[in-house]
């Protein structure tokens, strides 16, 4: 079996790369489970908005404190099948995340930690008038090389929402330590569903 690093320098990933869904279809397939966190809409001094993470009303979140409402969003591991099975972290929203549950609890297509088919999301709208709807699609199994890619690359999401919460927090990201040992990169490694 070959090393993490000598996965990396022939797939060429360098970095997390993050899945942005494009108008239209979006074929993924997802290899890790959806870890939930919130976050904060912030209008910025030029007018626009800004997504920020909540670090918790109980670590001294801002915007908690001034009464913002934060809202659920979630992380996971994904293949994208537009663009070479490249594994990527997607963000996505309640949207998302229910028609995802809701597959994952029907009769004809549930899973128990990570669908063994592709899906597909077509996004459309623009803003606040943006709308998804994700169908399952082909049963294609994971090839060789996908599990390689997925093995070399990913790392549990939780980590990554820690690292996010540190910056806000003003910490150094590699110093932030995983409060329950549920969440070491060791542990998630050894539960991927493959």
């Amino acid at each position: 079996m070959k090393t993490q690093e000598e996965i990396k320098k022939e797939y060429n990933i360098s970095s997390i790369e993050w899945m942005t869904l494009k108008d239209g279809d979006n074929k993924i397939r997802i290899v890790s489970d959806l870890y939930d966190y919130g976050v904060h809409k912030v209008e910025t001094a030029s007018g626009k908005y800004q997504t920020i993470i909540c670090i918790g009303k109980d670590k001294g979140c801002k915007y908690c404190a001034e009464g913002s409402q934060s809202k659920v969003q979630f992380l996971c591991w994904v293949l994208d099948r537009n663009n070479n099975d490249r594994v990527k972290i997607m963000r996505i929203g309640y949207q998302i995340y229910k028609q995802i549950n809701d597959l994952k609890i029907s009769e004809m297509f549930g899973f128990e930690k990570v669908p063994q088919y592709d899906m597909k999301i077509t996004k459309s709208g623009v803003g606040e008038d943006t709308n998804y709807i994700v169908v399952p699609d082909e049963e294609n199994p994971l090839t060789d090389k996908n599990k390689e890619m997925i093995m070399a690359t990913i790392s549990d999401p939780q980590v990554i929402i820690n690292r996010m919460k540190s910056k806000i927090l003003g910490n150094n990201p590699q110093e932030e330590t995983v409060e329950t040992e549920e969440h070491s990169n060791d542990d998630f490694a050894e539960n991927i569903p493959f």
